[in-house]
């Protein structure tokens, strides 16, 4: 297992972003008139002092009015979004760095035009230094390739740019967390005859959430106090008050208890990064979000449901059953929780299923994605997609009627009876 430690600049990268913009233009207008006299020598621009003036001040008060304007419209389309997909998806796809970037852009160049405006007969001189003004047309350039660029931008709140920018981040977390080895035998926990020893290490601050753990330095914490450290909770799992966060058995040596809970990295909400089952539950919301009465809408859960296969093929092919870490010597350090095979199958499959149940079109879908997996998947995981595709027909007594095999959901595979 590989996680990735959370790193606050790369979940909150916006305003960083957007202050080193306005930083640079803060530099740049006020050295703007030596920069540019090193560079261009005392050229001045042909535009006349009061032309100079009017052309600043319109970029300076056009920027301001623009980005809060711009800006409106953009805060009101995620809050529309995300009143049909859920706060959740919209602030995990709005992670992305490129509002941070146009932020600073649009303020940059509001400040600079401001700063360049002193400029202006400095120093007794008539006129402005012409690079005072090429950069501020720069800026202004700029800014307009990033209003495109953010018009274009919000494409990406379309469902099926949504859905594909969730499958992408959690294919990502499952290459990255888990190994290629399909069908590894389950290793399950180290086995010992009593646990009434061991230490018991609880979590004393406020509720939080397990979002991963630096499985080396844990390791190197049960070497040190030759010892075997349990983690009872899953990557995702909340972390109540007094919560047991580790099980350590008996130590040899002193264990290093602060380096055992820096290494658990807790967080205020759960995060895809070291999580796929988190991407799962976020598609899975979004598929029975769409099919409750108030929406109905069973077109976007046939989408959910294509993501969903796909990720349950690349799952398959990883080696999941894997909870346990050896040292150089081969003696299991560390034990951990987390998600199986069959547990994805049913995260991905059960409540769409069941919220589905009245939908021919819903129905077809899925009985099509099991067809398929039992089709394609290693032999180590077909039984699980058999057993739920047994549930599946018992469970509906209408199976024969609404269940044939359709991976549109059209109902063209079969006519209806």
């Amino acid at each position: 297992m590989q996680l990735r430690r959370p790193h606050a600049l790369r979940e909150h990268a916006t305003a960083p972003i957007a202050i080193a913009y306005v930083a640079t233009a803060c530099t740049l207008g006020l050295r703007g008139e030596t920069l540019g006299a090193r560079l261009l020598g005392g050229l001045a621009s042909p535009l006349a002092s009061d032309r100079a003036e009017a052309i600043l001040s319109a970029i300076a008060s056009g920027m301001m009015a623009l980005t809060a304007i711009l800006f409106s419209l953009v805060f009101v389309a995620v809050q529309m979004t995300g009143s049909f997909f859920g706060l959740r998806l919209m602030r995990l796809l709005g992670r992305s760095h490129f509002l941070g970037h146009a932020l600073g852009v649009f303020t940059g160049s509001f400040v600079y035009a401001l700063l360049a405006i002193r400029t202006i007969d400095l120093g007794g001189q008539s006129g402005i230094n012409v690079a005072v003004v090429l950069v501020a047309f720069l800026w202004l350039l700029g800014s307009i390739a990033v209003l495109l660029l953010l018009i274009l931008r919000l494409r990406s709140l379309d469902i099926g740019v949504l859905l594909s920018t969730l499958y992408a981040q959690t294919r990502r977390a499952a290459l990255h967390v888990y190994v290629a080895a399909p069908g590894a035998p389950e290793l399950g926990h180290a086995t010992t005859a009593d646990r009434s020893a061991w230490t018991i290490l609880r979590h004393d601050g406020h509720p939080r959430y397990l979002i991963g753990f630096d499985v080396d330095r844990l390791v190197r914490c049960a070497v040190a106090a030759d010892c075997m450290i349990h983690l009872p909770l899953a990557i995702g799992d909340p972390v109540a008050t007094g919560a047991a966060v580790a099980i350590i058995s008996p130590t040899a040596r002193p264990l290093d208890e602060p380096a055992l809970r820096d290494a658990l990295w807790l967080g205020a909400e759960r995060r895809i990064d070291n999580d796929p089952a988190y991407g799962i539950r976020l598609l899975v919301d979004v598929a029975i979000r769409a099919l409750s009465p108030a929406i109905n809408d069973p077109t976007t859960a046939i989408m959910v449901l294509d993501q969903l296969d796909g990720l349950l093929r690349v799952l398959a092919e990883r080696r999941l059953e894997d909870h346990r870490v050896l040292d150089g010597s081969g003696a299991v350090r560390l034990v951990f929780e987390g998600c199986g095979w069959e547990d994805f199958v049913a995260l991905a499959l059960t409540e769409i299923d069941e919220y589905g149940r009245e939908s021919r079109q819903v129905q077809r879908r899925i009985a099509s994605l099991l067809d398929d997996l039992e089709a394609v998947l290693p032999a180590a995981r077909r039984a699980a997609i058999t057993r739920f595709a047994t549930w599946h027909r018992t469970a509906d007594p209408n199976w024969a009627a609404s269940s044939a095999p359709d991976r549109q959901g059209l109902g063209h595979a079969a006519p209806l009876r």
